[in-house]
């Protein structure tokens, strides 16, 4: 479990300070949103300790440049964040380190530009500036000036002066002398904001300030232990965090567990260590912005959620792609292995298949090998109770009957790369030695293959009717939703009884560590022209390695990916 340092959320705005001008380009105000302003879901990457080339790289993956952080001088190794270059982000751009103000001058006037971000570091003693600019033409043109070599009370007083809002800081230090490089816009027409700015101050202060201004971040420098300066924006009711003190991996946790993008990251050392301030936007649709929130109320460890209709497009993925341990939500491919056997006949559902008694169904079971009483049970009486009831007896005798190899070899055969069986389900110790893996994206291919005809309907048939079909929390969204639309309880239950949610959970602990995963296929009778239309979606949710869970309920969290779907397939009746 990752531990976070110090944390802080808010969602609003800055009081002004002065500067004495290097260079002013003008130009018509925008419409259009700025990167740190943008709320439109894209494409994102950020890179820490690089060089130009990877940057430039990265680039040519197709992604623009919207943070560019300087954390050695030579040879230049970078932080920085992009954005995907298409839809409401796209546009054409420049970046440059090693520059002279005097030739970031020159190259805004042949490239027509504005900068939207700029570093001042030194190499040898001598100032050198990196740079990100865009075209300051058409739709993008605004009025702009930038200034470096300033104190703070020049920056505000050139942005009074300017009838201008700063949007970006730099700070470095000079002579023994703290001096700003800002850039700022023409604060009229669409780019009007109420804001703020405020220097040299500590963390409380900026959380005090983001609540008594409505505000959020839109930039900060780090000048020192729990020293900042801000640039602040009133809110429009974005969601969005702020974060200091965490290393790389916990910035990819957070960004992860928030479905945010980075859009500035500032790295710093501390005893050695490089640690970062970060600032992020949520980049989620509104299905994965409301899941998640929910999710995150629930626990501190990382977590996901997945839907998409089957042969259709997907809805929502927060973490879809991350590998989790999902204890015994991995079942599910045992089940398929069988039931694939039996669909090619080399087994049937009356098959034998040897099962240890010994001990409860949840408890950590025995191998045959190890067991006392061993029963002969046939396949359908060994995956009902493993499916259903979640026997961790019934699952391990069909992990030795059809053997972890052919289990995983399934994984294989249907592209599940992030999915593999590595030790017995139940037992915490040999989990922690080396767990078991899948991901949302991996279940949902392994159902939608089953709903698109993996197994034949026969096949399919009998592979849904061993698994659960329902659950409390599914139902409670349905009545809940059926009583928002206003039908009546004859209506509800007429639906219900249409609906198919088969599902398999997952729980584990382990020396105060909790995970819990929750998958499901689902079948909503949508009506079109008063004739039933089935829907097939596959959907679920999982918490990872988390320490604290508040309250305990994945199915809950992993039924709510549906909730749209089933409004609108009531909404049909």
């Amino acid at each position: 479990m990752k531990t976070l340092s110090r944390i802080v959320r808010h969602a609003a705005a800055a009081v002004a300070t002065t500067a004495a001008a290097l260079c002013t380009f003008a130009g018509a105000s925008e419409a259009q949103a700025q990167e740190r302003d943008q709320t439109a879901t894209t494409g994102w990457y950020w890179l820490t300790g690089v060089d130009a080339a990877t940057v430039t790289a990265k680039i040519n993956q197709g992604y623009r440049l919207v943070d560019i952080e300087v954390e050695q001088a030579s040879p230049a190794r970078f932080a920085a964040a992009f954005v995907s270059n298409a839809g409401v982000y796209q546009s054409g751009f420049w970046w440059y380190y090693g520059k002279t103000e005097a030739e970031v001058s020159q190259l805004l006037t042949a490239n027509n530009a504005r900068l939207v971000d700029l570093e001042v570091y030194f190499i040898n003693g001598v100032r050198k500036v990196a740079a990100v600019m865009v075209p300051n033409t058409g739709a993008q043109a605004k009025a702009w000036w930038w200034y470096y070599g300033l104190t703070s009370a020049q920056v505000a007083a050139n942005a009074t002066a300017n009838g201008a809002r700063v949007t970006h800081l730099s700070s470095y230090v000079e002579g023994g002398v703290r001096k700003y490089a800002a850039i700022m816009i023409r604060n009229a027409g669409a780019d009007q904001k109420a804001w703020w700015h405020y220097y040299n101050v500590n963390a409380a202060f900026i959380g005090q300030q983001l609540t008594a201004n409505g505000a959020r971040l839109t930039d900060i420098e780090r000048l020192g232990n729990d020293a900042y300066s801000v640039v602040m924006n009133a809110s429009a009711g974005e969601t969005w965090w702020w974060y200091y003190g965490q290393s790389m991996d916990d910035v990819n946790f957070t960004a992860g567990r928030n479905k945010a993008r980075v859009f500035d990251v500032e790295p710093y050392t501390v005893n050695g260590a490089t640690r970062y301030v970060s600032l992020m936007m949520n980049n989620g649709n509104a299905l994965e912005k409301r899941v998640s929130a929910l999710l995150r109320a629930q626990t501190n460890g990382q977590l996901g959620m997945f839907a998409k209709q089957v042969g259709g497009a997907v809805l929502g993925g927060v973490n879809e792609n991350f590998a989790f341990e999902p204890a015994s939500s991995i079942k599910v491919l045992h089940h398929l292995t069988a039931m694939e056997r039996v669909q090619a006949g080399t087994l049937g559902l009356n098959s034998i298949v040897p099962m240890c008694m010994d001990g409860v169904a949840t408890s950590c079971p025995n191998t045959i090998a190890a067991c006392t009483t061993v029963q002969n049970k046939t396949l359908q009486t060994v995956l009902q109770p493993m499916m259903q009831q979640s026997d961790n007896r019934a699952t391990q005798a069909m992990r030795e009957f059809l053997g972890q190899a052919n289990i995983n070899g399934t994984a294989t055969d249907l592209g599940l790369d992030a999915t593999a069986i590595r030790h017995t389900i139940g037992c915490g110790a040999d989990m922690v030695a080396n767990h078991n893996r899948t991901s949302l994206s991996d279940l949902g291919e392994l159902h939608e293959d089953v709903a698109a005809g993996l197994l034949n309907p026969a096949n399919r048939t009998t592979f849904y009717n061993l698994m659960s079909n329902g659950s409390a929390q599914f139902t409670a969204i349905v009545n809940a939703e059926g009583a928002a639309l206003g039908k009546s309880a004859a209506t509800i239950n007429a639906f219900r009884a249409q609906v198919r949610n088969t599902w398999k959970g997952g729980s584990y602990g382990w020396n105060g560590v909790q995970w819990r995963s929750y998958f499901a296929e689902t079948r909503l009778p949508f009506k079109v022209a008063g004739v039933v239309t089935p829907r097939e979606y596959v959907h679920g949710a999982f918490i990872d390695s988390a320490t604290t869970l508040n309250p305990d309920d994945i199915i809950a969290a992993g039924s709510e990916t549906l909730r749209e779907q089933i409004r609108a397939a009531l909404a049909t009746w």
